[in-house]
């Protein structure tokens, strides 16, 4: 199928989504990036919009429910893993079984009409800017900080393991 390409894009942004949150405690969830910058959303604020902006772009433009609440019962972040891999799950699962006239259909995107297509490669697109925590700092930059002070972080983006150890820390910036 020609949009075979978008479903795998879709299913590697979770699992990177997934992997992302795993790294890190309930003590990190209330921590900013950078905690002179309020604008920068803490760990559990990102959980929370990541959660919620996926459920409302595949329920309203996509019509793709999960049929769950967007939030777990209890935020913390083993049950922020569970239920998105467990709604984003069942997204993947619904964008396997559509048809290419499905994903050339129109949907409206806010206030214009768009492809089903063009509105998932935007909300893949969304996906990647809502890693970054804070202005000019990536999620890689967090994770690169995590390492310098001496955990070691397994990562799993797409078909391979991924390890970082400490030894970050050795290089500038």
């Amino acid at each position: 199928m020609r949009y075979d390409f978008l479903i795998d894009t879709y299913e590697t942004e979770r699992l990177k989504v997934i992997s992302a949150w795993s790294m890190f405690t309930d003590d990190d969830l209330p921590v900013r990036p950078n905690a002179s910058d309020t604008r920068g959303r803490s760990f559990h604020e990102h959980m929370v919009h990541q959660c919620d902006s996926e459920d409302i772009w595949f329920r309203t433009m996509l019509d793709i429910d999960a049929g769950a609440p967007p939030l777990p019962k209890q935020e913390v972040r083993l049950e922020f893993i569970r239920r998105y891999e467990e709604d984003s799950g069942k997204r993947l699962t619904a964008l396997r079984n559509k048809e290419e006239a499905w994903w050339e259909g129109e949907t409206t995107f806010f206030d214009v009409r768009r492809s089903r297509a063009w509105v998932l490669t935007r909300r893949i697109a969304h996906t990647r800017k809502v890693q970054i925590l804070e202005r000019d700092e990536t999620m890689g930059d967090v994770l690169k900080r995590r390492t310098a002070k001496g955990k070691t972080l397994r990562v799993k983006f797409g078909p391979c393991n991924v390890v970082l150890l400490p030894f970050w820390n050795a290089f500038p910036g």
